[in-house]
């Protein structure tokens, strides 16, 4: 990434950073234990390697950032919970799914969002009665994890769809991590992300 651009991604980001005031934390706290620094970091070599100095010049090689991307991930992940499927965070899809504590399910995007600066992320629970943590963060250029969304799904039957709104997202990794309480319960859901 070029100076120019890393001091307009950090005064975006300070500027977001002053008017929403969540603390920032590590990097390894960010869902994935350091996956989204390692992704970031993978992305930012691979511009530099492509020659981008403009989004514009990125957006023109997107499918070959993409598939780079794609390919780090898995080299990554080998056949852990993190293998890109159901569990990458693709935007425009309806990704469904079962949580069952103790176990938790997290949606990190296998590169950073460089279409948009807004993004929402819908929730919906379509079974299972537990009730179920909601951590959406981001992960920026700099390698400052944020949260943005912190939300419980409640106990029971009832329904529960929400959306969540993100902004000054350009250039960060979103992960979305859903944490079910109450052991062998379970959460049945369609998460849905999409760019604006």
């Amino acid at each position: 990434m070029n100076r120019s651009l890393k001091v307009l991604v950090c005064a975006a980001l300070l500027g977001f950073a002053t008017a929403t005031a969540p603390a920032p934390v590590t990097a390894a706290e960010c869902g994935g234990q350091s996956m989204a620094a390692q992704i970031l970091k993978n992305h930012q070599d691979k511009l530099k390697a492509l020659g981008c100095k403009k989004d514009a010049d990125c957006i023109a090689k997107r499918n070959e950032i993409v598939e780079n991307a794609k390919t780090f991930w898995n080299s990554m992940a080998g056949n852990s919970w993190a293998t890109l499927g159901p569990r990458d965070l693709e935007l425009g899809k309806d990704l469904k799914g079962t949580v069952v504590n103790p176990g938790e399910r997290r949606f990190i995007n296998a590169v950073p969002v460089i279409d948009y600066d807004n993004m929402t992320v819908t929730i919906t629970k379509t079974g299972g009665k537990a009730e179920t943590g909601i951590q959406i963060s981001k992960l920026d250029a700099q390698g400052n994890c944020t949260d943005l969304v912190t939300e419980t799904v409640p106990a029971g039957d009832g329904a529960y769809k929400k959306t969540f709104s993100l902004s000054a997202v350009r250039g960060s990794v979103i992960t979305v991590r859903l944490t079910p309480k109450g052991l062998g319960r379970k959460l049945e859901y369609t998460l849905r992300a999409d760019g604006k």
